[in-house]
């Protein structure tokens, strides 16, 4: 087997074990684009103060749901929530939404800007708090993609529009990440800076190790 075959073998193996992990979202009717090679490319909301108070209780338009995946505003107060808190601290104490099954809460993850999006000249690093659902409750690892080679569950992820590289566990969650016909308008929020994706990343997601390099730097200091 040459090495392009093998390669492709490997991915294809990968997809399987993570996509019967996910088949308990499936069948929630969670959104699922992003595994075995999706990507997402939509504009970026803007943050709001709209459903920034802690959880729980979860949100009201998160209620009765089996999934967050399943209402757009349900996503977008989540993503709300988060992006509004402006500190590691305020974010770790928005608490958690327990919808459905499953856990929603926020992440504090560093954010890589860029001077251009056609070379890799770091502009900044801050961080900043994002909605997400943890993929350990999946039985998911979260390694550290600028330790371990990355995979569709631990990822730098490039924002459209923003010039920025995003290094979060899983995937940053919004009304993006909406199933059904409601999801059309969100085509082409973000993408997973993996080779093995469709439809392939941006070219900004050939700039992941001046990512890690710009993190570590940042987080000596």
């Amino acid at each position: 087997m040459n090495r392009k075959n093998a390669k492709d073998a490997k991915n294809i193996s990968v997809c399987s074990v993570q996509l019967s992990l996910w088949r308990k979202l499936w069948s929630a009717g969670m959104f699922l684009a992003v595994a075995c090679g999706q990507s997402e490319r939509n504009q970026q909301p803007p943050p709001s103060e709209e459903g920034a108070g802690a959880w729980p209780p979860i949100p009201e338009e998160c209620t009765g749901l089996a999934t967050a995946y399943l209402a757009e505003d349900c996503l977008k107060v989540l993503h709300a929530a988060c992006r509004a808190q402006t500190t590691e601290q305020s974010c770790a104490a928005q608490g958690k939404a327990i919808v459905g099954d499953y856990e929603m809460s926020c992440t504090w993850v560093p954010v890589v800007t860029y001077q251009n999006g056609e070379n890799c000249s770091v502009e900044s690093v801050t961080y900043r708090c994002e909605a997400w659902m943890n993929p350990e409750q999946l039985g998911l690892p979260c390694p550290d993609p600028c330790e371990l080679e990355p995979d569709l569950w631990s990822a730098w992820h490039s924002i459209a529009g923003e010039r920025e590289l995003l290094k979060i566990c899983g995937h940053p969650v919004g009304p993006w990440l909406v199933t059904g016909q409601a999801r059309e308008k969100w085509e082409g929020y973000s993408s997973t800076c993996l080779d093995n994706v469709t439809p392939p990343p941006p070219a900004l997601c050939d700039c992941t190790p001046t990512a890690c390099a710009a993190v570590a730097q940042s987080d000596n200091e």
